[in-house]
């Protein structure tokens, strides 16, 4: 029972997560206000090398630049998805080489997993703290820490302790 209310925990999580956070972790500085449509019919929005850090929450571009994203669910963006970041993020350790994202709930669900871990949550944390609300950033992270790995992997440990006591 255990193991079927933690993947309840971390799909219902990552569902919340996709909600919330799909396509934040790819926001970022752009030195035009929407992408351009190249003859290739590729896109093309170019990033601000200079601001680093994503946008959209606690972090706010510079004045002549604008916070965009690349992702599927943009109105200004591009109808595939991540086509005009993909290289940029997946060659940037700052953003985790485009691993950690809620754009799908794969990869929404080894996010959860890796912050029910412990192991390079805050990192996420932080990332998504520039890109959306500071607040609720902070609660959801709080209630999957201490619900996640605090409860939930406490009473997993539990129940294999009692089953070796047995």
């Amino acid at each position: 029972h255990v193991g079927a209310m933690t993947a309840f925990f971390i799909t219902i999580t990552g569902i919340v997560g996709v909600t919330f956070y799909g396509g934040r972790l790819t926001q970022r500085c752009r030195l035009e206000a929407q992408p351009t449509l190249l003859a290739n019919g590729s896109w093309w929005w170019e990033v601000d090398e200079a601001q680093y850090r994503l946008c959209g929450g606690a972090y706010q571009c510079n004045s002549g630049t604008f916070c965009g994203s690349s992702y599927a669910q943009n109105p200004f963006g591009p109808e595939s998805g991540n086509d005009v970041d993909l290289p940029v993020v997946q060659n940037d350790v700052r953003y985790n080489y485009g691993i950690t994202n809620f754009d799908n709930l794969p990869s929404a669900v080894l996010v959860i997993f890796q912050t029910i871990t412990l192991e390079g949550w805050v990192d996420v944390m932080y990332l998504l703290q520039d890109s959306e609300s500071y607040e609720f950033t902070f609660v959801f992270f709080f209630f999957v820490v201490v619900f996640g790995s605090f409860f939930l992997m406490n009473v997993a440990l539990a129940v294999v302790y009692e089953a070796f006591t047995e």
